[in-house]
């Protein structure tokens, strides 16, 4: 969770949420899914205007650069990582 943004995934796509109050509850809402590549994410997060700079934004800008680039890539050696 980054300036009032949020980056998940599921077994498909990663996942930008951007947070919505309702009833006095912040929830995190979806607002767009990629599934191809970090190109196309860091794309989406332009248009959401998510700075992904090095200095407006350092984790992000890193995960960005770093291998894997495709989703499926990130989501199968995300998998197989040991947990904490």
């Amino acid at each position: 969770t980054t300036d009032g943004w949020q980056l998940t995934a599921d077994e498909c796509q990663w996942i930008v949420r951007l947070p919505r109050r309702r009833n006095g509850v912040i929830i995190w809402q979806p607002r767009s899914f990629v599934g191809s590549n970090k190109r196309m994410l860091r794309r989406v997060l332009r248009r959401l205007g998510v700075g992904t700079g090095i200095v407006t934004n350092p984790h992000l800008h890193a995960f960005l650069r770093e291998e894997p680039v495709s989703f499926l890539d990130w989501i199968t050696r995300h998998r197989h990582q040991p947990g904490p």
